[in-house]
């Protein structure tokens, strides 16, 4: 697993926090279906010359959409080009007293926040978020790509000037995979893993099992672990065994 780090750049020091990068949410293991706009845009964002009017970027989508996986595959990105980035997921850090990380954050490249809708309507959250905006967009530099399950318009938000702030950032609305592109998913998920799933797997699957992608992706966690642990290949009886289906 992929610490996330901050980098001092005074101090020459990492400092480690309580998160971890998933192995393989990276831009190659993503199906992007009717989202290949959304793909794109991040894709090219580090790429390119800095702009304001890409300076902030909002990706919104229900629970297994895909945003952390995206969110977590620029944050990579960031890391392999040795950009000064962190990635921060807001639904595990949104304890009142936890929103002094935002404070110095405007000084990094690249800022990632994953849920930002998960804080927006505590108003000390809402009051710094709006405050690091500011900041950021004052100094004219650097990115922040956020995710939400609701867009700017209507996520709850204590601060009616963060409202403003966020609907100004691109926004993205990511489409639901259709069943063909999850079987499609769990085949590249499985072939990063070293494991040959067949077409005919992952339909049973998806036939058998809950639906959503993070269900899914545990899934075939399991499915790995028994493979290895038992020296089988991934076949429709064996699946049927593991799951006690």
């Amino acid at each position: 697993m992929a610490v996330a780090l901050s980098h001092d750049r005074q101090h020459h020091r990492q400092l480690a926090l309580p998160v971890q990068l998933p192995v393989h949410a990276s831009f190659a293991t993503f199906v992007s279906g009717k989202n290949e706009a959304a793909v794109n845009h991040l894709r090219g964002l580090l790429s390119q010359p800095w702009r304001p009017e890409q300076q902030f970027s909002l990706f919104v989508g229900g629970q297994g959409q895909g945003k952390s996986h995206l969110l977590c595959a620029l944050s990579e990105v960031a890391a392999e080009r040795q950009l000064h980035s962190i990635y921060l997921p807001l639904s595990e850090l949104k304890q009142p007293d936890a929103v002094q990380i935002l404070h110095g954050l405007e000084t990094y490249d690249l800022i990632v926040l994953d849920d930002v809708d998960a804080v927006t309507a505590n108003r000390e959250w809402a009051e710094g978020l709006f405050a690091l905006i500011n900041r950021l967009t004052d100094q004219r530099q650097g990115w922040m790509v956020m995710s939400a399950q609701q867009n700017a318009n209507t996520m709850p938000i204590e601060l009616a000037d963060l409202r403003s702030r966020l609907q100004i950032a691109v926004t993205f609305k990511l489409d639901a995979l259709t069943d063909d592109d999850k079987v499609r998913a769990l085949h590249q998920h499985a072939k990063m893993r070293g494991l040959e799933l067949p077409k005919e797997v992952g339909e049973f699957l998806l036939l058998r099992v809950e639906r959503d992608m993070h269900a899914l992706m545990a899934l075939l966690d399991r499915l790995d672990k028994a493979s290895m642990a038992q020296q089988r290949r991934l076949t429709v009886p064996f699946v049927k065994q593991v799951l006690e289906l």
